[in-house]
This record gives C-alpha cells, structure tokens and sequence, in this order.
C-alpha cells in the first residue's frame, strides 16, 4: 500500500532531491518543509500519510517542543525519523528509526509496510 502524500521534513537539500524523485518517480506525491515548525505555519497546512523527519533539522534545545509536535503527528499520521550520529531523547520514544545514511529504496519498503 502506498500513501497519498509524503511530508519530508529537513534542512538536507541532497537528501531531499534524491527521495523526492524516487518517490515521485513511482507516483508518491511529496512535500518537504525545511523544518518542524514550519509545518504548522504553511497554509493550507499539509496533510500527509506519512511523515519522514530527519532529526538534523531539529536544534538540541527544541527537543521537548518537537516532542509536543510529534504527538500531535503521530495521532494523524505515520512518522520515520532519520539522523545520524548518537541517539537522543527522539529516537527512543517514537519507533521507526534510521541512521543516515539511508536509501530511498530502504524507505520506500517502509512506507509500503505501514
């Protein structure tokens, strides 16, 4: 099953442009913000299947604001979250997880398994 929208959410304009045309490409339609808050700022404010959150986006001391945020998410729709480096408070309270970096193909399978 693939979703009717794709909400990509980082500051990361190479990862952006390559899961953008894969998943276009196999007709999943894709908007990216370049970060969180931006997304309850846009106007009409997206509505996505699936939301794919790389934590590069977010600064450190946002953490508990983005944690409200993706509560808020998590009730409408699913949430991968993509990052590199250490863990942090994120990462081990909401599942689907993965370090970059990470394919499109590898993202693409889950976002059909949900």
């Amino acid at each position: 099953m693939v979703c009717r929208n794709v909400l990509l959410i980082s500051r990361d304009e190479s990862f952006i442009r390559s899961l953008r045309w894969y998943l276009e490409d196999r007709g999943v339609p894709v908007q990216s913000v370049p970060a969180l808050e931006e997304l309850f700022l846009a106007h009409p404010a997206p509505e996505p299947g699936v939301v794919i959150l790389d934590l590069e986006s977010l600064s450190s001391e946002a953490y508990w604001q983005a944690q409200r945020q993706l509560d808020w998410l998590c009730r409408r729709c699913a949430v991968l979250l993509v990052g590199e480096g250490e863990s942090n408070p994120l990462e081990c309270a909401y599942g689907g997880f993965s370090r970059k970096p990470v394919s499109p193909e590898f993202l693409m399978e889950r976002i059909q398994n949900l």
